[in-house]
Parts: structure tokens; sequence; C-alpha cells
């Protein structure tokens, strides 16, 4: 109540004080009644929880938005919200086969990957085989190169070795020759 208040004022300015004129003397007195329990039940619980609990009482509400109050968002009608769990699944629907999209693209990438690797594999055996085979045919070509040439050496020195021996068997076979003459020119 203000300091510069007339009692007539104040009753203006509180009207819960105040029975309506127009009602009859029982609704009045019922209405006076009623708020004077009210009131004293609410000062009572006030005074009541406030000393037995050591809690203090709880800050009146400021229509002053402050910082730290709760914001709450204006309720959506229901239609709202059916259209945005619509729309939320549809994004949900539409990142899964995103995700899978993505999947299926990392699993075929890695399942190229496999068959690259492999056909290099294959050809860096192929490879190996045609290294091995020529390792093979070039022995097999120097070992019938080296046997040939053994054996044309071997074939020169029988020849060498034949050659020799006629040269010393043909002054035998004259001197048998000559013999042979001599004898057959002997008979005669």
């Amino acid at each position: 109540m203000y300091c510069n208040q007339h009692p007539h004022q104040q009753q203006q300015q509180h009207p819960q004080n105040v029975t309506p004129r127009h009602q009859s003397p029982q609704l009045q007195s019922n209405y006076t009644r009623a708020q004077s329990h009210h009131q004293s039940q609410s000062q009572l619980f006030d005074s009541n929880s406030s000393q037995l609990n050591n809690i203090p009482n709880p800050p009146k509400e400021s229509s002053i938005p402050s910082k730290f109050a709760p914001t709450t968002s204006p309720s959506r009608p229901l239609e709202s919200d059916n259209e945005t769990t619509k729309s939320d699944r549809e994004i949900c629907k539409k990142q899964k086969t995103k995700d899978e999209e993505y999947e299926k693209q990392i699993f075929e990438m890695e399942r190229l990957k496999e068959i690259e690797r492999v056909e290099k594999l294959h050809k860096l055996w192929e490879e190996f085989e045609r290294i091995e085979r020529i390792k093979i045919e070039k022995g097999d070509r120097e070992t019938k190169e080296i046997y040939e040439k053994i054996k044309s050496e071997r074939l020169l020195k029988e020849r060498k070795e034949k050659d020799r021996l006629e040269i010393l068997r043909m002054p035998r076979m004259q001197k048998h020759k000559d013999m042979q003459w001599h004898k057959s020119n002997w008979k005669c």
C-alpha cells in the first residue's frame, strides 16, 4: 500500500476485500468467508513451509524475461507435430538410404580393389613361371650346347686317334702288302 493512498482508494485497488454490492447479503457473507479462509490457509502454508523446511519461498515470476529463465517454445498444434514427425521420418529414411548407398559404394570399391590385387598377383605368378621356363630352357640349351661340345670334342679326339692309328698302320700295311707281293712273286 502506498503512503499517500486514502482508505477508499485501497479498497478500489484490492477488489477481493470488497464484496459485490449487487449480491444478496447471504452470498456476500459466503464470499467474504471463503476469501478469508483462502487467505488464512495460504498464509499459514507459506509461513509453515518456509519455516519448517528452511527453504525460502520461491521467487515470483516476473514478466521481464531473464537470461537464466527457462525458455519454452509455444506448443504446436497436433497437425504440425504430425508433419514434423513425417518430415523427420523422411529425413531419417533419406539419410538411411544415403548411408546404405555409401556402404554399397565402399563395399564395391573394396571388392574391385580385391579383384585388382588378385589379378596383379596372377600376373606376377605368370611372370615368375615365364622366367622359370626361360631359365629352364636356357639351362637346357646350355646343357645341350655343352653336351654337343663334349660330343664334338670326343668325336674329334676319336678321329685324331683313328688318324694316328692309321698313320701307324700304314707302314705296316705297306710292309704287309709288300710281303704279300713278294710271296706271290716268289711262287712264280
